[in-house]
């Protein structure tokens, strides 16, 4: 218990965050990049190319021609190059696009993450279907990146503490705590245990 009251001491922060924009996003997943964990898999004599992977994975490239939305997520994705960024399954590598329904903006191993026009809500889309639903993932754009960030949080510590990563009362507690973020919703926290394999 005490373990898990520093963890969330520690990261009370994503938590009480009031906003979350497109930059605050990519300078605080930047942030995380561990050189720790970068020597760690030297040493476990990973290649080269795999651990320029890990690296690239937490930084989004600024694109020119910045352009102003009005929605964080689309911001992110229209003006930064994310398409090697990997938050677990989670990654940017698609061109946006839209239809009379959705913002497509991302893939969740295979299916399509999207905005519902309509509502707003984040949602993960099974490919090929007529947008069968697979996950609800947030109640807006926003709760979103504040919710994946908190999941790189909690990923870094996995590979840092293999006393944290082994614990999955704990992990499963911080997914909850992550689909809190979200918009405080229960059945948010199934995507977010998903994410951390709990």
């Amino acid at each position: 218990m005490q373990q898990g009251n520093i963890f969330k001491k520690k990261y009370e922060n994503t938590r009480q965050e009031l906003t979350m924009n497109a930059n605050q996003f990519v300078k605080k997943l930047g942030d995380l990049y561990s050189q720790e964990i970068a020597m760690k898999m030297q040493q476990d004599g990973l290649s080269e190319d795999y651990i320029k992977e890990y690296r690239n994975s937490y930084f989004f490239i600024t694109l020119q021609n910045q352009r102003i939305f009005h929605d964080p997520l689309i911001d992110l994705v229209n003006n930064y190059d994310g398409s090697k960024v990997c938050i677990g399954m989670l990654n940017f590598d698609i061109k946006p696009y839209e239809d009379d329904n959705y913002y497509y903006f991302g893939n969740f191993e295979g299916d399509l993450l999207g905005i519902d026009k309509n509502l707003k809500t984040i949602q993960i889309l099974e490919y090929g279907t007529d947008n069968h639903i697979l996950y609800d993932c947030a109640s807006n754009s926003e709760n979103f990146l504040k919710a994946i960030l908190m999941v790189a949080e909690i990923s870094k510590r996995c590979e840092l503490d293999s006393e944290f990563s082994n614990n999955d009362i704990l992990i499963c507690k911080m997914a909850e705590e992550c689909g809190e973020i979200a918009g405080n919703r229960e059945d948010y926290q199934d995507f977010y245990k998903m994410m951390l394999g709990v």
